[in-house]
């Protein structure tokens, strides 16, 4: 069947065209050979009252007679091209959810509203009050507003997704229920000693739970969304990216702790030898089993990149841009963090610092390194990483007659 948008030819009952990038909306199965005509209503005569129209559905950019975030709604009223617009969401990869709660975990919790805002980016602009990721994560960091905003951002992001779920006919929406209880508990935390209450069931059972159902459903949107084979690919560079995330949550912190303790076993020699060479060997350790994990990612994504490359290179782009914005996080934490480090251990070096002794100012210095090194490979891998989106969004789908480079 041809492409709707750019008249490529696609497999019938397509979802997602490799051409242009664009979601197709299914088909609609039209009525039998032989089936009567639909009834045309008779003209109205004088003296008579107008038929009842039915009432007006939701249009991008004007005034809606029904909200499309209501339960009430029936996305069967709306026009194709109305219909066909708001399947255009932008989930193409999925993420493993695992790796999400580990970084929900080791962020303790910092870095999960940045998570929401940009999963909210990705749906289509349906109601003209939507907001951009800037907004959503924005108006948290206002004061008393904030504690407002926190219900507009976690409920409308079910409302969203839950829409999507009735356009796809995909199950397993996220909860509206667990929405309004994590939005309850996170403004009960930022009461003064109230919050210690709520610490632990907000970190560690609402947060976890909520963002478990939302990447779950972002996760079958981004499957119902892509041709029928490449499904097992992209379940297949999930495990792999997988093991790729988990090698660097080992790897990083074993890193840091290496360098401050070589750096601290030749400046400032403090206790037992013995002593630190176990610490030394334990975390040189742990730091082998994160290469290992490093190693087994990237062993099994190259294969499932080519095989993507040459039959969706828009899906692989995707995931790509999922570890390009994690290059950027990552370099944008460890630069200030890095320069702090620095400071301050060249501070002690110089005298400026109270410590009484100066050599533990190289720790400082190293560790700043250390950051200053990663930061800059951050950077440069997503730089990298931007090229290699912007070439695979230019390739042509695959044909018989016409080979694509290899990944």
């Amino acid at each position: 069947m041809p492409c709707p948008y750019c008249g490529a030819a696609l497999a019938d009952g397509a979802r997602l065209c490799t051409s242009c990038g664009k979601l197709i909306a299914p088909r609609q199965p039209g009525p039998p050979p032989g089936s009567p005509a639909p009834p045309i209503s008779p003209p109205v005569l004088p003296g008579q009252p107008p038929p009842i129209e039915p009432r007006p559905t939701y249009q991008p950019g004007s005034s809606y007679g029904s909200d499309p975030y209501g339960p009430f709604f029936d996305p069967a009223a709306l026009p194709p091209e109305t219909a066909d617009a708001w399947r255009q969401h932008r989930f193409q990869a999925t993420f493993s959810v695992t790796v999400l709660i580990l970084v929900h975990l080791l962020s303790f919790g910092m870095a999960s509203p940045f998570l929401l805002g940009r999963k909210y980016a990705l749906l289509p602009k349906v109601r003209p009050d939507d907001f951009s990721t800037a907004k959503a994560v924005g108006f948290l960091f206002i004061p008393f507003f904030g504690l407002y905003w926190v219900f507009v951002l976690c409920r409308r992001l079910v409302d969203g997704l839950t829409l999507q779920a009735r356009l796809w006919n995909v199950p397993g929406q996220p909860s509206k229920g667990m929405a309004t209880a994590l939005a309850v508990v996170w403004a009960l935390g930022a009461i003064p000693y109230v919050n210690l209450l709520f610490f632990v069931p907000l970190h560690l059972v609402l947060w976890p739970i909520y963002l478990v159902q939302i990447q779950r459903f972002c996760n079958r949107l981004a499957l119902e969304a892509a041709p029928p084979d490449v499904r097992p690919s992209m379940l297949a560079l999930e495990r792999a990216t997988r093991l790729r995330w988990l090698g660097w949550i080992v790897v990083v912190p074993c890193a840091l702790m290496l360098v401050s303790s070589i750096v601290v076993a030749m400046a400032a020699p403090t206790g037992p030898v013995a002593e630190m060479l176990v610490g030394i060997i334990f975390v040189l350790t742990l730091t082998g089993c994160g290469v290992a994990l490093l190693f087994l990612g990237e062993r099994g994504a190259g294969p499932l990149g080519d095989q993507l490359e040459r039959r969706a290179p828009s899906v692989l782009a995707a995931y790509l841009r999922i570890d390009k914005n994690a290059a950027w996080s990552v370099g944008g934490i460890a630069t200030p963090l890095a320069v702090l480090f620095v400071g301050v251990g060249l501070s002690t070096l110089a005298g400026f610092s109270p410590t009484p002794s100066r050599e533990e100012g190289w720790p400082s210095v190293a560790l700043g390194a250390a950051l200053g090194a990663g930061a800059a490979y951050a950077v440069w891998r997503a730089l990298r990483l931007k090229r290699e989106i912007a070439r695979l969004l230019s390739l042509q789908p695959y044909s018989p007659e016409s080979r694509p480079t290899g990944w």
